[in-house]
């Protein structure tokens, strides 16, 4: 008997710990087959990827005549796509060529962080489309803007066939996730999911101080999302430079010290951050036991509201300026937390004695963004079974 097929369209490397955000190693245990398709010469996003060891076949997809005779060989009914890519935008194609064969698909929507019109969602009576509307005319440029425009037109005239399920966490990916589902199933965000399942155990001996800070890492001069896009960012030298100072003050006036939670994607040489421990890998332990957390736009600002750590948010004028997006995060992420923004070029720091949590504040953010149902399930199980349907 023939294995039911779960296939992941992807365009861009895949995200760090894909397989464990994807529940590959669930999916299989389940007894579904699963695969990668990388489509990103189709969609001319061409880049690297890293390696991971995912135990699944990926296969490169050179040009549309490949994309078009693959999809249409996999039966139907024994196949599910996870098209993980953003709807519309260079990704129209691919979207149109599983509609034409009337594929099963499924897509993620979790992950969602605020800005200036998301942190309202769910509070007013605007239509699910208006609020998605303006979050693509705030955020995306003209090229982005049409023809994600397009897609939404020809998903609601059935010209391109809406997501059979698409899993949401929180009630800000429900809004989102509703303009493209025909139903939608929730989920938690996958962090919480994480320190549901094993609490960071398996990071308690961490060899970190017993009192400091922990700052997560961005990436922002480095990030291959700016690369691959080709996307502009910040002058790496100023940046490293500036955080170091900022850190150097900040330790002094508080008497602590900073941990830098590095992003995952990077690889840095030592000292890039000062003196101060750079850790991989152990982000929910950092922030577990740190005193206070400080980012920019990290999606990793979730192990806060988890673990109910104060928040403290950096932004400088080279980043307003370069990055308008980013600033839109950093802007609303403060005041949905009632946190404050420091400016780390303009001698602004914060001050331990001065920081706290406003309990409803991070009780709102939890179910805007992380997860609107309670915690009695995990998400694989979810998952398994609403894709187990799908092939009945």
């Amino acid at each position: 008997m023939t294995k039911n097929k779960i296939v992941f369209l992807l365009a861009t490397p895949p995200p760090v710990n894909f397989s464990k955000s994807y529940f590959i190693e669930e999916l299989v245990n389940a007894n579904f087959l699963c695969e990668v398709w990388d489509l990103s010469s189709i969609v001319k996003k061409d880049v690297d990827w890293p390696i991971e060891s995912m135990n699944i076949p990926i296969y490169k997809l050179t040009g549309l005549n490949e994309l078009v005779n693959k999809v249409r060989s996999n039966d139907t009914s024994a196949t599910v796509f996870v098209a993980q890519m953003t709807p519309g935008g260079e990704f129209l194609i691919p979207f149109l060529v599983l509609s034409v064969f009337n594929k099963k698909t499924v897509f993620f929507q979790r992950g969602v962080l605020p800005s200036r019109i998301s942190y309202s969602a769910g509070t007013n009576g605007i239509s699910k489309y208006r609020k998605v509307l303006k979050l693509i005319f705030v955020d995306r440029k003209l090229k982005f803007i049409f023809l994600h425009s397009l897609f939404l037109l020809f998903s609601r005239f059935n010209v391109i066939k809406g997501f059979d399920v698409v899993f949401v966490a929180g009630k800000v990916a429900e809004t989102v996730g509703a303009l493209t589902a025909q139903k939608m199933v929730h989920i938690h965000h996958r962090d919480l999911d994480n320190t549901h399942r094993n609490s960071g155990t398996q990071f308690e001996s961490l060899d970190a101080p017993e009192k400091y800070c922990v700052f997560l890492d961005d990436y922002l001069p480095y990030h291959s999302d700016f690369v691959s896009n080709n996307i502009k960012t910040i002058d790496a030298e100023k940046y490293y430079s500036m955080m170091r100072s900022f850190f150097d003050e900040f330790e002094k006036i508080n008497n602590t010290i900073v941990v830098v939670a590095a992003h995952p994607k990077s690889s840095y040489r030592e000292n890039i951050f000062g003196e101060r421990m750079i850790v991989y890998d152990a982000t929910d332990v950092l922030v577990k036991n740190a005193v206070i957390v400080m980012t920019h736009a990290s999606t990793a600002i979730s192990f806060s509201i988890i673990y109910n750590k104060p928040v403290c948010l950096l932004i400088s004028q080279e980043i307003e300026e370069t990055h308008p997006n980013i600033k839109q995060v950093i802007t609303s992420t403060g005041k949905i937390l009632k946190c404050n923004i420091y400016d780390y070029e303009k001698n602004l720091y914060p001050k331990l004695s001065e920081i706290s949590v406003d309990d409803d504040a991070y009780k709102f953010y939890r179910r805007q963004y992380l997860s609107s149902i309670d915690n009695s399930r995990f998400s694989s199980d979810i998952v398994i079974n609403e894709i187990t349907k799908l092939f009945n």
